[in-house]
Order: structure tokens, then sequence, then C-alpha cells
């Protein structure tokens, strides 16, 4: 059984891990919004508000497989503090800032995107393939987002994050490393363990789920958990002054490995087990009872502790 957050009534006990977080990370859809298509407008200013709010600073960062494109409203929206990274592509892409400038990026090989092209043109299904570069310096800050597709069906102009998509048959192949790829999968697919059987057996790349129509590849040893020890790194946070919340299989390595992980209301069974609270509402309803519970652990701070967040 699943430990709920505690409260303010909580022992000193319960509390004290929460009052010692300095960073929380937070997966979107379905963690902190609801949908891709939902309007975030009242639910990120809301969260936003609550979390400027908390007796004693917090920086706040996401962790996403969304696209720099398709998160990029988000981010803005939540004024993430300078220079503290974000997360896209499921791990594969650690950047900040507003040009989303590339701290860390980790690739496909183009012969494992030759080997899921056979796989999905076997199995009539649509793939995507998403490349993401940046300029050679810091200087330039060029960042671009190409989106690669493969279909005997359905071209739609442009794929979910509202990226174009630059159709290509199955036998042309460019030479491209890809920060991820997607295989659309029909909800219900029967089709939906031997496909992934098949595809982990390719050498260079990892299988996910994140609950949505899509089987999600990432480069191998590329997750959420292993970005944010990087992340953690980068910004000089020790692992017990992290909490994550998540909710689907794609945040199993990150709920892990934060020194708290919250799984909110509604999490895949995968993600509830890998979290070591549940919390009582979904998307940004789990986050502000995060926050609630972090400002009563704060209550229990000795002096000493104090000094460090006033």
């Amino acid at each position: 059984m699943h430990r709920r957050l505690p409260t303010y009534s909580s022992s000193i006990d319960e509390l004290r891990p929460f009052s010692k977080i300095r960073l929380i990370v937070a997966d979107l859809d379905g963690s902190l919004v609801e949908s891709t298509s939902s309007n975030l407008s009242e639910s990120i200013t809301k969260f936003r508000s609550k979390l400027s709010h908390v007796r004693y600073q917090i920086d706040f960062t996401v962790a996403t497989g969304r696209t720099f494109f398709g998160a990029q409203r988000i981010i803005n929206s939540l004024k993430l503090k300078k220079g503290v990274p974000y997360i896209i592509y499921n791990g594969s892409v650690i950047a900040y800032g507003s040009n989303a400038f590339a701290i860390s990026t980790k690739h496909i090989p183009n012969s494992a995107l030759a080997n899921t092209l056979k796989i999905a043109r076997n199995n009539n299904l649509t793939a995507l393939a998403y490349v993401f570069s940046t300029g050679p310096s810091s200087k330039s800050l060029l960042m671009q987002e190409t989106v690669y597709g493969w279909a005997t069906h359905r071209k739609f102009t442009h794929e979910v994050n509202g990226l174009p998509v630059f159709w290509h048959t199955y036998d042309q192949i460019p030479e491209i490393k890809p920060s991820a790829i997607l295989l659309l999968i029909p909800r219900g697919s029967e089709r939906l363990p031997s496909l992934t059987h098949d595809l982990q057996s390719i050498d260079g790349m990892s299988v996910t789920s994140s609950g949505s129509e899509f089987l999600e590849i990432r480069p191998h040893g590329s997750n959420k958990g292993s970005a944010l020890k990087l992340l953690a790194k980068h910004i000089e946070v020790q692992q017990n002054e992290i909490l994550a919340i998540g909710d689907n299989d794609n945040d199993i390595e990150m709920l892990k490995w934060a020194g708290i992980g919250v799984g909110v209301a509604g999490s895949s069974p995968m993600a509830a087990e890998s979290a070591d609270f549940i919390s009582d509402y979904d998307a940004v309803g789990g986050a502000i009872q995060v926050l609630n519970t972090i400002s009563h652990a704060r209550r229990y701070f000795d002096q000493s502790t104090r000094g460090r967040y006033e």
C-alpha cells in the first residue's frame, strides 16, 4: 500500500525529508497539466503562484517527453529560474533558456532507426523521428527541431507538438541520429507486447510508453532519471534535496532516483510502485499538495537549516 503525503498533523520524522527539498521536477502531461490540448493558463498560474509563496525558495523545473516546441509555452508560463535546466525528449535532451541551449544530448544511431522502420513497415505503422540540433557555439544559440515521418496512410501535416512533418517513403532513410522516435500504435492493439519485444532487441535504443497511442523510443540509457542526475550535478543540488512528480511509465526512473518520488492520483501501476508517496489529486492539484507538504515541513527547520533558505 502506497503512503499518502504527510500533512500538517504528521510527525516531525515524516515531514523532515520534505524540509530539505530545494528542487521540484515535474512531468507535464498528467502530472502538472491535464492534457496536451488543455487550456493551461489557469492551472499554471495557480501552481506558479503557490510555488512563489512557499516560505523558503524552491527551484522548479520540468521533465517531459515533449519537444521543446511542444513544451515552450508551458516553460515560459512557469518562468523557470534563470540557469535552471529542463528535461525534454524523455531525457535525451537537457537544455535551458528560451532558445533551448543544450547542455546534454543523446541520439539513436541511424542503424537503429533503419531497423525500427523495418518493423514499422512490416506492421503498417506510422513512424516519426525527431532530430534536435543546436548551433556550434554558445554565441549562436541556434536550435532546430525537425520531424521526419514514414507512413502508408494518415500523413498529417503536423505532429502532436505542432511541428511540421517531412514525409519519406520507407526506403528513404536520411543520415540522421534522432533524439526520439515515436510509433503510432492503435489503442488496445494486441500487437503491442510483440512489437515492444521486437523493438527492445534493437541495439542502441530503449522503448517505453507514456500512456498515449505512441510507443516512445529513446537512445539507450536515456531516461528522465539519468537526465535528472546530470541536471542536479549541473546546478549543484544533492539527490536528497530533489522531489520528483510523475504519473506514467516514462517517469519511473525519475521517481526512483529523486530523493522523494511522488506519483499523482491515477498514476500507472508501475509509476505508482516506483513512487515513495501518492498524492490525493491528479495533475496540478497533486503538485499543489506537494507544495503544501513542503510548507508544513519547513516549520520544523532548526535555526541553522533555516538560514540556508532565508
